[in-house]
């Protein structure tokens, strides 16, 4: 029962601070923190100076509100946001605010306006138990309430009766995800400088942010060619097997060795014999979504090295496996031609922890295609019992393995099994918050 009264206290002063943060100037916030300690000094008429300087500014606080809640005007907005923007990663498009009213506009700004939800019930439960036992809570909680992209308001030109401006707005996206934005808000600041007068235009527009990623030193993956069952569907390129797929036309580049001679008698057009490779390298890139503790943090660091690796790593003659479980166990496959990084980025974007389900549904997903891995790349948020077992298994089949396990940056280092140390087993540990220097660190440690 206290934790539901929390959890209203929490969603009231959540809605209370996204009102006043829209609304209020930085002087105005000046003059609210001033009357709130004024009150403390025992006003009272014979204390004249702090009496009266509290009715003043209380006074200008009122009228300020009172004109900004008068502000009416009438706007036609376009905008052009890009399809995909990155964490981190400021990027700028344009806005076009034509003036409906019959009057000139002086004085307005403009600001985009995402949507901010707060937590839910669960994820707010959660999160107050985690404050009590682990340090990275006030990050964890602000990276699922704060604003999805950073960036100031811009100010407009006067816009005359009729007449259109285009401004340009630079943001940054501060966590990853499918951000919503509602529409663009357009306020104007009172003669005191204490209130906005707001309007929000209405445009609804989706912006998939990409997870933030890292450069990676460039790393021998070891593994050879497997053969894999169903080479058809897992290789688009043409091969050097003798299995045949189909006849196509020439393409500048093709080998004059698959040449389809009968064809070329019949048609006079160049065929070319398409075949398959059915033995090439595959590797498998495990996402551990099952957090234990320190989930936002931790969590998240752990995104960001699976996406600098689906985009580092060459596909262009390899396929790469990207393995987590969310609703249920997930594959996605790059490479030769199936798919691409750009896709497993957007897949990245979305992925959410899993807590209903144990890591062993993890592990396996992966045991069921050892037969065909030439090697793997695991990237774990712990490195307990059921993940030392997942790489132990891995090594015992023969599986080349890349352990990555991200720690809290005041957690002690966590050390390889005695069967990791005999087998080679490449180990490296990712302090959240210094991932991009610990994983550059892993070409001098090669």
């Amino acid at each position: 029962m206290f934790m539901k009264w929390l959890y209203w206290v929490y969603r009231t002063l959540f809605r209370v601070r996204a009102w006043l943060t829209a609304r209020v100037s930085p002087m105005g916030w000046g003059v609210l923190w001033t009357l709130a300690i004024l009150p403390m000094m025992r006003l009272q008429p014979e204390f004249s100076l702090s009496y009266q300087v509290f009715l003043l500014l209380l006074c200008c606080m009122l009228i300020a509100v009172a004109w900004g809640l008068r502000f009416r005007a009438l706007f036609d907005v376009q905008r052009s946001l890009p399809p995909f923007a990155s964490v981190g990663q400021s990027f700028s498009y344009t806005v076009s605010i034509t003036n409906r009213t019959t009057s000139h506009q002086r004085g307005l700004s403009i600001r985009e306006v995402p949507v901010v939800t707060p937590k839910d019930f669960a994820a707010f439960k959660a999160s107050a138990t985690t404050s009590r036992r682990n340090q990275s809570f006030r990050m964890y909680s602000s990276y699922q309430t704060g604003a999805p992209v950073r960036g100031g308001s811009q100010e407009l030109p006067p816009i005359a009766p009729g007449k259109s401006v285009t401004v340009e707005l630079a943001l940054t996206p501060t966590r990853r995800g499918l951000s919503r934005f509602d529409g663009i808000e357009i306020t104007s600041l009172d003669p005191l400088g204490l209130f906005r007068g707001l309007m929000i235009v209405g445009m609804p527009q989706d912006l998939l942010i990409l997870p933030k990623r890292h450069p990676i030193p460039q790393l021998e993956l070891p593994g050879s060619a497997r053969y894999q069952a169903g080479g058809v569907a897992q290789s688009s390129s043409v091969g050097e097997s003798e299995e045949f797929v189909a006849l196509r036309d020439y393409r500048r580049g093709d080998s004059t060795r698959h040449i389809h001679w009968k064809s070329l008698a019949k048609t006079g057009r160049l065929i070319i014999k398409e075949q398959e490779n059915e033995f090439f390298v595959r590797h498998a890139l495990l996402l551990d979504t099952f957090p234990v503790g320190g989930e936002g943090l931790r969590f998240e660091e752990a995104v960001s090295v699976a996406a600098s690796f689906a985009c580092t790593v060459d596909t262009q003659e390899t396929l790469l496996d990207l393995m987590f479980v969310g609703a249920k166990a997930f594959c996605f496959t790059m490479g030769r031609g199936v798919g691409y990084p750009e896709q497993a980025l957007e897949i990245l974007a979305t992925v959410n922890p899993c807590r209903d389900k144990p890591f062993e549904t993890l592990s396996q997903a992966v045991f069921h295609q050892t037969t065909t891995l030439s090697g793997c790349i695991a990237v774990f948020v712990e490195w307990d019992p059921p993940r030392q077992r997942c790489v132990e298994y891995l090594v015992r089949c023969g599986v080349p393995t890349l352990v990555l396990v991200v720690v809290e940056p005041d957690d002690p280092a966590p050390q390889p099994t005695e069967l990791c140390i005999e087998a080679g087993v490449p180990f490296h540990v990712i302090r959240a918050g210094n991932a991009a220097n610990d994983l550059l660190a892993m070409g001098g440690q090669a």
